[in-house]
């Protein structure tokens, strides 16, 4: 692999880790706010997918961070099942407007715009490849 290859996995790497970390926050921030804090109709259901949600991400950085061999997977199966968490989401509010509030509208939209980028950076085989590289580094190492 060239000196650029890895640069650019390197970056999209880089990226992709930020991602996770605003997924994680988004996720547990639309949590809190569905206990019907700020204006947002509070729903346990909704409390308890995006909750989920936010913990997969939790889990997912922690594997990423930390170079962990599970971490490429897990950060796949999270983002797809975030996706579906959210388009979940995006359907109760197209099918129920009294839960359609700009900040939950909103949140959706930011939801659905992270993932979008951290499932593209995870189609760049070199983002693959800078996780699975990453895990055979102990911390601090690179």
């Amino acid at each position: 692999m060239s000196q650029i290859s890895i640069q650019h996995s390197a970056g999209t790497y880089n990226v992709f880790r930020v991602v996770l970390v605003c997924e994680a926050i988004v996720f547990l921030l639309a949590t809190i706010l569905h206990t019907g804090a700020f204006g947002v109709p509070a729903l346990l259901a909704a409390m308890i997918v995006e909750g989920l949600c936010g913990i997969g991400c939790v889990i997912s950085a922690y594997g990423v961070f930390t170079h962990k061999p599970w971490a490429q997977k897990t950060a796949v199966i999270v983002q797809i099942l975030i996706l579906a968490g959210v388009l979940l989401g995006i359907f109760a509010l197209a099918r129920n407007a009294g839960i359609r509030t700009p900040i939950n509208a909103g949140l959706h939209g930011i939801m659905l715009v992270l993932i979008v980028i951290g499932l593209s950076l995870l189609a760049i085989p070199g983002t693959r490849e800078a996780i699975r590289r990453e895990h055979n580094l102990q911390p601090g190492q690179g």
